[in-house]
């Protein structure tokens, strides 16, 4: 079965997200900072979500996403 990601370069995600790691936490408040900057529409689906913990499942799931790549 052909990967839908085959057509990514994949080394460069790998490169990319192991600079991304040790600033974990500041790459996840951005990206809700900047999601909520550009569609605040969004914001009130968070309203009473644990955004620490909401971060901490962000980040789990990119981590899996691109350890998967090569699967």
């Amino acid at each position: 079965m052909k990967s839908s990601y085959s057509n990514l370069p994949i080394e460069l995600v790998e490169t990319s997200f192991e600079k991304i790691k040790p600033r974990a936490v500041e790459f996840v408040a951005s990206f809700y900072q900047n999601l909520f900057a550009a569609y605040p529409e969004t914001q009130h689906l968070f309203g009473k979500t644990d955004m620490d913990k909401q971060g901490k499942k962000l980040l789990n799931s990119l981590i899996l996403l691109v350890e998967g790549l090569r699967t």
